[in-house]
C-alpha cells in the first residue's frame, strides 16, 4: 500500500481525471460506512489514505479466427487508516487547532506536521465547532482537489496563516475553470457551508457520474471524432 498520491516536498504531477476519479470513489466506500457507524473521521488527508493499485492485464480472445487483444483497467482500492482523532457523532466534540497539535505531539502521528493537518480542517473548527461528516466532507474536497491540481492545499502558508485565511477570511482552495464543469461543482460542493456539503452517498452517485462522462469522452474519442473534448479538462462557460 501507498499514501495517496500527492504533492508535498516532492515532484508531483496532477492525476487525470479519470485517475482522481476512481481513487476518489474509493475513498467515499469508506467514509459511507463510517457515516452509516456514526463515526467523523476527524483527519482525513493523503497519509492517512492507502492505495493499492493493480497493474491492468491484457486478455486475448478468439472468435471465428479473428484475436482481439484488451486491456482491462487497473483495479485501486483504498483504505483509510489512523483513527486517533475519530468519534463517534453520539460524543461529539470540539476538536480545536489546539487539540490537533497535542494529539500529534505523541504516538504514531508525531511524524506528521500540525500544517499538514490543518491544511485539510474544515473552516467551522477553527470556530471550537464540533466535527461532523460534513467536516470529513470538506476534507475529502481538499484531498480531491489535491489530486487534481497536483500540489499540496495552501503551498506556502504557514501553519499560523491556514486558520485565519480560513476560518477568519473564509477563503477557500481556488479552483481553476480549466478543470471539468462537473468536478468543479462536486468540489465546490464540498467547500461549502456544513449544511449545504453533501454527503458521501450523494458525493459518490456524482463520482460515478462524472466517471461515466469520461469513459464516454474516450469512446467518442476512440472511435474517431474530431473535435471532442480531450480527457480531463474542459472549460466552464
Amino acid at each position: 500500500h501507498a499514501p495517496i498520491p500527492r504533492g508535498g516536498g516532492q515532484p508531483s504531477r496532477p492525476l487525470p481525471d479519470r485517475e482522481a476519479v476512481r481513487i476518489a470513489i474509493e475513498i467515499c466506500n469508506g467514509m459511507i460506512v463510517l457515516a452509516h457507524h456514526r463515526i467523523v473521521h476527524g483527519d482525513l488527508k493523503p497519509m492517512n489514505i492507502l492505495i493499492e493499485q493493480t497493474p491492468s492485464l491484457p486478455s486475448t480472445a478468439a472468435d471465428n479466427g479473428n484475436v482481439t487483444t484488451t486491456t482491462s483497467s487497473s483495479s485501486i482500492k483504498a483504505k483509510i487508516v489512523d483513527f486517533g482523532l475519530s468519534h463517534t457523532l453520539s460524543h461529539c466534540h470540539s476538536t480545536s487547532p489546539n487539540h490537533l497539535a497535542t494529539a500529534k505531539e505523541g504516538g504514531a502521528g508525531a511524524s506528521v506536521s500540525v500544517g499538514g493537518t490543518l491544511a485539510y480542517f474544515p473552516p467551522e473548527g477553527f470556530h471550537g465547532a464540533g466535527l461532523s461528516e460534513a467536516s470529513d466532507v470538506y476534507a475529502f474536497g481538499v484531498n480531491m482537489w489535491e489530486m487534481v491540481m497536483g500540489q499540496p492545499p495552501w503551498l506556502g502558508l504557514s501553519p499560523e496563516e491556514i486558520p485565519y485565511r480560513v476560518g477568519q477570511q473564509g477563503e477557500r482552495l481556488p479552483v481553476p475553470h480549466t478543470w471539468r464543469p462537473s468536478l468543479r461543482r462536486l468540489v465546490a460542493q464540498c467547500f461549502a457551508s456544513p449544511a449545504d456539503r453533501p454527503s458521501f452517498l450523494a458525493i459518490k452517485q456524482s463520482l460515478i457520474a462524472i466517471l461515466h462522462e469520461i469513459e464516454s469522452e474516450e469512446h467518442e474519442s476512440e472511435g474517431g471524432e474530431a473535435g471532442g473534448p480531450q480527457e480531463g479538462r474542459s472549460e466552464d462557460n
